[in-house]
């Protein structure tokens, strides 16, 4: 019995990786600006770092942009998470060290995307009067840009992963 819920661990923790991955690379958080073109004016923010296409604002949030140090960084954060997530199922055998590794694999993960989005972008965003989420708008002289701004699918999912990845590890770990 013991080796199959091995097995069975092993799976969850591979579709965990596989959903971590996956959560990263999709946006947790999008503003679009409309000025012109809706889609043509946004700022989409990764768990990696923020992109834009900004195509009148541009050079407004060019310091805001991820330098490539902090996007290499982070994918090494979800590299070494994935790690500690197979070396929690794998290499160890004493139950506490694996659990210890998947759920702070998993924690760690689930309070990333909370701080990412919560903490990072929601203090951005108040400096800036824009709203985390809704219709916000930001004055120019005599008008005003539109902005809309929603927490995208990227960011539940990452949470919902680390959830599935301490609940796996907690039931399913050698």
């Amino acid at each position: 019995m013991s080796k199959y819920l091995h097995r069975i661990g092993l799976l969850l923790m591979t579709c965990a990786s596989i959903l971590m991955f996956i959560s990263f690379t999709l946006p947790w958080w999008i503003g679009d600006f409309t000025i012109t073109d809706p889609g043509m004016n946004e700022v989409r923010i990764y768990g990696w770092g923020l992109r834009q296409s900004l195509v009148g604002l541009g050079s407004a949030i060019e310091h805001d942009l991820t330098p490539m140090n902090q996007t290499i960084l982070a994918w090494a954060y979800i590299a070494i998470s994935i790690i500690a997530l197979f070396l929690g199922l794998t290499l160890t055998r004493k139950w506490s060290y694996s659990l210890l590794l998947s759920t702070t694999s998993g924690i760690g993960y689930i309070s990333y995307a909370l701080v990412s989005v919560y903490v990072v972008i929601q203090n951005r965003l108040d400096a800036q009067g824009i709203a985390l989420q809704g219709k916000s708008y930001i004055p120019t002289g005599y008008t005003f840009i539109e902005i809309y701004t929603s927490i995208q699918m990227g960011f539940y999912l990452a949470i919902g992963t680390g959830v599935c990845i301490v609940l796996s590890s907690i039931f399913y770990l050698p």
